[in-house]
């Protein structure tokens, strides 16, 4: 990923992930700027977003396919995966804020806004240090997700309407 701000890194971030998530391991964001439109985050893998890596979403709807019917859409989305965590200093940024693409208020024909991160049916999972930004949607929501641990985590989400912190949704043992 170039992480240069300008390009989209969809591609490479998901190749990195889906790799490591074969054997287990970590993906680093070093400081820049990662663009990306919906990413799976997978089994097995430590996401790390160093000081000053910010990882943002790609404002443009259709980079945001329907992942759980009846929801909506998704900037980072997990389902059925175990041990996974998202740490550092860094920052994931959903561009809520571009009002052009997600539209605030209401769901127009351009598409619904995504959750900053949906994660469905998910084991032993953490989130930590990190600040999660400006989501188009609810910022976080664990759904039917066991063993959850947020530390440290601060969240900014107030760029566009309906724009929850945390969203916590039929888990157990949550911290």
């Amino acid at each position: 990923a170039r992480g240069d701000g300008k390009t989209n890194d969809t591609a490479a971030v998901q190749a990195a992930i889906d790799q490591c998530s074969r054997t287990g391991g970590r993906v680093l964001f070093s400081p820049g700027e990662y663009r990306t439109g919906m990413v799976r985050l997978k089994s097995h893998v430590t996401i790390e977003l160093q000081n000053q890596a910010v990882w943002r979403a790609i404002p443009d709807v259709s980079l945001y396919p329907p992942v759980v019917q009846g929801l909506p859409p998704a900037f980072l989305f997990a389902e059925n995966e175990v041990d996974f965590h998202i740490t550092g200093q860094g920052k994931i940024h959903g561009s809520g804020d571009a009002h052009d693409a997600f539209i605030p208020w209401k769901e127009q024909e351009r598409g619904p806004r995504p959750f900053g991160l949906l994660l469905r049916r998910c084991r032993n999972l953490s989130l930590s240090g990190i600040t999660l930004e400006n989501s188009a949607y609810w910022m976080l929501r664990p759904d039917e997700c066991d063993d959850v641990v947020i530390r440290g985590v601060k969240v900014i989400n107030h760029a566009n309407f309906n724009n929850d912190g945390f969203d916590i949704s039929d888990c157990h043992r949550v911290v």
